[in-house]
């Protein structure tokens, strides 16, 4: 497209037909200024739906943690989550949200995930440890390399980690989790067409049917 002038927090900005979204009359400006975020953590959640019973873990509780929340609540309701907070106030929204169970990051995270799992934990001497069993699907809300190496290891044989967040820092990371236990690493980058239902459409359009039903909430 041509040349834009302003973008970010300015005042106005110019912009090509396709980037512009129609927000209908019945959303408010709350609702229609989270389409967005929402967008970005449906599609998460999209990249790997958790299955009735699943057990899932969040890890953040910033804004695209909480909608990932709000996301799997209401396209998996079955799956049991659990979300990973650092802050008080987090841990209260994700309980108002429905998380199943809100768990410390200044806690041994692998201790308390055996028991909420019903996983062995092995502990190592010169690492984390690993769990034997754990969480079927964790989405990765922060993506840096500490929450991700504690995804891999919290992931059961098998299971999958998605990552949702992500940091524009060169990571080590060590990846023995992905192929000694078959955990996939999934990526999600902000959205895009998702087939749901038999249907396929724009992650926006299938979360402005969600906020104009009640499955996600600006509030």
């Amino acid at each position: 497209g041509p040349l834009g002038a302003g973008g970010g927090w300015s005042d106005s900005y110019t912009a090509h037909q396709s980037e512009v979204w129609p927000v209908p009359e019945d959303l408010n400006d709350d609702q229609a200024s989270l389409i967005e975020p929402m967008a970005v953590a449906v599609h998460g959640v999209l990249r790997r739906l958790p299955g009735p019973g699943d057990r899932v873990l969040i890890l953040g509780a910033g804004i695209i943690g909480l909608l990932t929340l709000q996301a799997v609540k209401a396209l998996a309701p079955q799956a049991h989550v659990t979300v990973l907070v650092r802050y008080a106030h987090q841990g209260q929204a994700a309980k108002r949200l429905g998380a199943d169970e809100v768990m410390s990051d200044r806690g041994d995270i692998y201790a308390k995930s055996a028991e909420i799992t019903g996983a062995k934990y092995y502990r190592g001497q010169l690492n984390r440890g690993m769990l034997l069993g754990g969480y079927d699907i964790l989405y990765d809300c922060v993506g840096d390399r500490y929450t991700l190496r504690d995804s891999l290891r919290l992931a059961r044989a098998g299971g999958a980690v998605v990552l949702v967040g992500i940091s524009l820092n060169p990571l080590s990371l060590d990846t023995s989790p992905v192929w000694f236990q078959e955990v996939d690493l999934v990526g999600a980058k902000t959205f895009g067409m998702e087939t749901l239902n038999g249907r396929t459409q724009h992650t926006f359009d299938l979360v402005i049917e969600m906020l104009q039903q009640g499955a996600l909430s600006a509030s």
